[in-house]
């Protein structure tokens, strides 16, 4: 149930955040932190900032898929959250489907 109201909550707020003017790093730390979070790894609050449960989290990530682990946004990590191709701060729109 908390996921599922964690789904909702990062759907209705990432196209409010996409529509803000960010400057290019506050923009990707936000992105990784909501891409961190789909794929099940808590980076803390989806503030845009950086700090130690960021850095676990990632660090986390690298070691379960058998990356280096260096804890940053390095550009294996980039490409296993498929974050190039998939930005988390895009408009969606809930269907009954996802509330389900």
């Amino acid at each position: 149930m908390i996921a599922r109201i964690a789904l909702v909550l990062l759907s209705v707020a990432a196209p409010a955040l996409a529509q803000l003017k960010l400057d290019p790093v506050t923009r990707e730390i936000l992105q990784l932190q909501i891409a961190l979070e789909r794929e099940g790894f808590s980076p803390g609050i989806v503030d845009g900032k950086t700090g130690p449960k960021l850095a676990l989290a990632v660090a986390e990530f690298q070691r379960r898929l058998g990356l280096n682990i260096t804890a940053t946004l390095d550009p294996s990590t980039r490409d296993a959250l498929s974050m190039a191709t998939r930005d988390p701060l895009q408009s969606y729109a809930i269907s009954a489907q996802d509330i389900s």
